[in-house]
């Protein structure tokens, strides 16, 4: 009897465990579509130029495929000035890894905000590979390449980063 109050509790434990990866991602279902979004972010560090850059992979599940998975990256730049973002590169340089993204002027959202602050984003889709190549990275310098100047953050891992790439691997 022991030996099986014993072993439940080690189960009981190793499925906490997983279940403590989910509670530190951010997760929003659509219950319409089917849908559920886990949502991974990296911490870039407070500026006091007011300009911020916000990085996100997006898991996206669905119901009715609980197989299939989609993953998006998602940059950000927030500011008090367009940038007009056009590419990003992120490097690691202790490592020696890097990554670039690129895209097209128009797949790029762009709006103002109240107080005059401007949010410029992409959703980017990435494959599995990217998005652990990414997540993997403890930190890194990001650079957003706008059409005239560019933007440049140093970024690093957080919790439910490492949650994401505990789901993916």
């Amino acid at each position: 009897m022991k030996k099986l109050g014993l072993f439940l509790l080690f189960v009981g434990t190793i499925f906490a465990q997983d279940v403590t990866y989910y509670k530190k991602l951010k997760v929003e279902e659509d219950k319409f579509e089917g849908t559920r979004k886990e949502i991974a972010t990296f911490k870039t560090p407070f500026d006091i130029s007011g300009t911020w850059h916000y990085y996100q992979i997006f898991r996206f599940t669905y119901k009715d495929e609980p197989e299939k998975e989609s993953l998006y990256l998602q940059i950000k730049y927030e500011s008090d000035d367009w940038l007009f973002i056009e590419s990003a590169s992120f490097k690691n340089l202790d490592s020696g890894w890097s990554k670039d993204f690129s895209w097209s002027y128009y797949d790029a959202s762009r709006e103002t905000k109240y107080g005059g602050e401007i949010e410029e984003r992409i959703l980017i889709p990435i494959t599995k590979e990217e998005a652990i190549d990414l997540l993997s990275q403890k930190k890194f310098t990001s650079r957003i390449y706008g059409k005239d100047y560019y933007s440049e953050k140093k970024v690093s891992q957080t919790k439910s980063v490492l949650a994401m790439l505990k789901i993916l691997k």
